[in-house]
């Protein structure tokens, strides 16, 4: 997937905790479940990265990134990967962030907020190691974060448009990672029992059916209700190599 933009909530968000609790509850019935790695056994805590030269031939400069444990996870955050294959360039970076910072920040009254949706539990069985046990986001839940990618791959040059061809773009929340195959209904029928009895107890409680406590929202500048980050995340190699390169608070 290279570089790509995610959003998140918050690590002190109760969605996050549950989500941990749920990986770990499910783990044992994911051989080979990459997600289960600790942040903090990682070697590369901090490191630096020098982005690619820019169209007229003149270097970025070179670009600090940190592993999630930095940023208070102890297992892979949930996150919804919004755009894929950005160029590896500070200046890209920069105005992906500053373009999040406009676009969502409005004044209060005009202030929207939306649950995100769960629509489904799926499986791969075609070795696709990114989406090979996830939580299904219904699009309708997400239409701010839709109109995001629209704005930024209409204003950043370099940046690609994302398909909404649904076998390509898929909005998902991982709750694995993995190469590992479901070979038998059995197997998938035990996770699939795991996640529905979790997610009912507690990431629905009090919610309409599907809903999730895990907000899109368009905030004030002066807003103290914070709901989730976004990050830029270079996800080249093998997971516990991949690093923040930027991220802001929404």
């Amino acid at each position: 997937m290279g570089i790509v933009l995610w959003y998140s909530p918050l690590p002190s968000s109760q969605f996050h905790s549950n989500f941990n609790d749920l990986v770990s509850s499910i783990s044992t019935l994911i051989p080979n479940n990459k997600l289960n790695i600790q942040f903090n056994e990682f070697e590369h805590d901090n490191h630096s990265r020098k982005s690619s030269s820019s169209s007229n031939g003149n270097s970025n400069n070179i670009n600090s990134s940190r592993t999630f444990n930095r940023y208070g996870f102890n297992i892979l955050p949930p996150h919804i990967t919004l755009i894929k294959n950005i160029p590896n360039d500070v200046e890209i970076f920069n105005k992906i962030i500053k373009i999040i910072t406009t676009t969502l920040h409005t004044e209060e009254k005009n202030k929207k907020e939306n649950e995100i949706l769960i629509k489904d539990i799926k499986f791969n069985n075609n070795n696709k190691f990114f989406e090979n046990c996830i939580l299904e986001v219904d699009k309708n839940s997400i239409y701010i974060l839709l109109s995001l990618i629209t704005i930024i791959t209409d204003i950043v040059e370099g940046v690609p448009k994302q398909s909404n061809d649904p076998l390509i773009f898929n909005p998902h929340v991982s709750l694995s990672y993995s190469d590992c195959k479901f070979s038998t209904q059995l197997d998938k029928d035990m996770i699939i029992d795991r996640v529905n009895t979790y997610l009912k107890i507690n990431l629905f409680q009090n919610k309409e059916p599907n809903s999730v406590d895990w907000f899109v929202r368009m905030n004030s500048v002066n807003s103290n209700k914070k709901s989730g980050r976004f990050y830029i995340v270079n996800c080249e190699g093998d997971i516990d190599k991949w690093s923040v390169l930027r991220s802001i608070v929404f």
